[in-house]
């Protein structure tokens, strides 16, 4: 994790916060999930909670976050890996998916 360290009590109030009022939207956005996240516990049960609502989610996940709430996610969403050579394609590509998601959503 180099020479950066994490905020706990920052993530505790802020970022636990920001996920719980984001559950009252269309579609919740966590950026980043990463390994220095996971030493939250506070943290991990927001995030537990917003993927087990019935929430539209866009998560933005670390490449070595291995916790188990990181491999649930791979596993249950759609996963883009972001390179140098496709972030610019990928942008496209995420938001006509959640373009898709939540019109679909509204129009049920």
């Amino acid at each position: 994790m180099g020479s950066y360290h994490v905020n706990l009590d920052d993530l505790n109030g802020i970022g636990v916060a920001a996920i719980r009022n984001a559950m009252s939207s269309e579609l919740v956005v966590i950026d980043e999930i990463a390994p220095m996240e996971f030493k939250s516990t506070e943290f991990i049960k927001a995030v537990v909670e917003a993927l087990d609502s019935d929430k539209n989610m866009l998560v933005v996940l670390h490449q070595k976050s291995s916790h188990p709430v990181a491999e649930r996610i791979g596993r249950e969403f759609m996963v883009y890996t972001v390179t140098p050579e496709n972030r610019e394609d990928v942008v496209f590509e995420i938001a006509e998916s959640i373009n898709r998601v939540v019109n679909y959503t509204k129009f049920r």
